[in-house]
């Protein structure tokens, strides 16, 4: 009896360790599987990092083999706005000019007009702003055909210069009207009867004001 006791508790605890190695062992496959699957998704995501990486290493290369491209083309880019800021302010310094000069003629030639009329000369054979206009209009046409220009005297205050004047300063900003008859309106212009008045001599007047010689005036009607 006390043989197959011994046998028996022998083999119970042999079979109590089989048990309890087999649920060891059955949470080892477990833990296994749990690896195997861990080990799974990291294997994926490098594979991913890596291709993010590469993608980001062809960029930069991409990058810095054009940088020189767009170093060039900000240079030209600003280069072209120095250049287009330069001809506004030439642009409207050569309008501010011209309209200056216009003014100074139109003063002028009312000036003109008015020692014409105390010296006696008909209204006929004074060179008005009317008469002016249509001149000048028969020269633009024969600058370029394509113009289709209205110049109304312009009703303002002098120093004030009118919109309807806008196309004669653009036409001579432009640099298509003559320098001469910039320079020099009474040079060129065919006018049927109309005077020539050379520059009238001034002379200092009793209340310190000059004043015209209107007998220095001289007219010839051509």
């Amino acid at each position: 009896m006390e043989v197959m006791d011994s046998i028996v508790a022998t083999t119970s605890a042999s079979l109590l360790s089989i048990g309890a190695a087999s649920q060891k062992i059955s949470e080892f496959q477990e833990c296994l599987i749990d690896y195997e699957k861990i080990y799974a998704n990291f294997k994926e995501l490098m594979e991913f990092l890596l291709n993010c990486e590469q993608v980001s290493n062809d960029l930069e290369n991409e990058r810095k083999s054009h940088a020189e491209e767009l170093r060039i083309i900000n240079q030209d880019i600003n280069h072209l706005e120095d250049i287009m800021k330069g001809l506004k302010n030439l642009h409207e310094a050569k309008k501010n000019s011209i309209t200056q000069k216009y003014l100074d003629f139109r003063r002028d030639l009312d000036q003109v007009n008015r020692c014409c009329r105390e010296s006696g000369i008909p209204e006929e054979n004074i060179l008005t702003n009317e008469n002016f206009h249509t001149n000048i209009l028969k020269e633009m046409k024969g600058i370029d055909d394509t113009l289709n220009i209205h110049l109304p005297i312009p009703g303002g205050t002098l120093g004030q210069p009118q919109s309807s004047n806008s196309a004669l300063l653009n036409l001579i900003a432009s640099g298509k009207f003559p320098n001469s008859l910039l320079c020099n309106p009474f040079a060129s212009f065919p006018f049927s009867n109309l005077p020539q008045i050379q520059p009238i001599r001034r002379q200092m007047s009793s209340n310190n004001h000059f004043q015209e010689d209107i007998t220095k005036l001289k007219v010839c009607v051509l």
